[in-house]
């Protein structure tokens, strides 16, 4: 169970069934009672799309190379702050980290940058 859904459940119990736990702050690692909504995941796709937050990502190709540099270095940064740094999830840093996301990112220098 994701930590804002167990928070939001403390606080207000149960989750009716076919709803999100959303951020108005829209920042995932985010775990402000105060920035929680429910909402079905079309509200939540909806409110994605009103603040121009579809289809746009947050990292520019020489974000992906400073990523997978900081993956490759003796003693890697966590994701937690690296999501912290570019606000967004730690699990997509990672992603994109290890190579598994991203992948399309094209610069100079990035193709020389072997993810193990």
């Amino acid at each position: 169970m994701y930590a804002t859904r167990f928070g939001w459940e403390l606080l207000h119990g149960p989750i009716p069934e076919g709803m999100e736990v959303c951020h108005h702050c829209d920042n995932p690692i985010c775990h402000n009672p105060e920035h929680w909504f429910l909402g079905t995941h079309k509200d939540n796709m909806d409110d994605m799309i009103a603040k121009g937050r579809s289809g746009v990502t947050k990292l520019s190709d020489q974000d992906v190379v400073d990523v997978r540099l900081a993956y490759r270095h003796p003693y890697p940064q966590l994701a937690n702050d690296l999501a912290r740094r570019y606000e967004m999830s730690p699990d997509y840093l990672r992603d994109v980290g290890k190579g598994r996301a991203r992948r399309q990112a094209t610069m100079v220098g990035l193709e020389a940058i072997t993810v193990n």
